[in-house]
């Protein structure tokens, strides 16, 4: 488990009845996003390298947001 996946459940399991009734959305989205993102890494982690193709290809794909991304910032 991530050091995020660690840091959620110990906000969450910190919280009060009352707090976490007002947290509940917040924090549960969070947890959720984070096991999304655990998973995701695991994921590609476990994929087998990209071959120079593939990698051009993504990298086309991709470069329209990052540049997006970029000038917004």
């Amino acid at each position: 488990m991530s050091s995020q996946s660690e840091r959620a459940r110990a906000q969450w399991a910190g919280l009060t009845p009352e707090e976490r009734a007002a947290r509940l959305v917040p924090a549960h989205r969070a947890r959720k996003y984070t096991n999304a993102e655990d998973y995701i890494r695991r994921l590609v982690d476990s994929a087998p390298p990209l071959t120079e193709e593939q990698r051009t290809t993504l990298a086309g794909i991709l470069a329209p947001a990052h540049r997006k991304l970029k000038a917004s910032a």
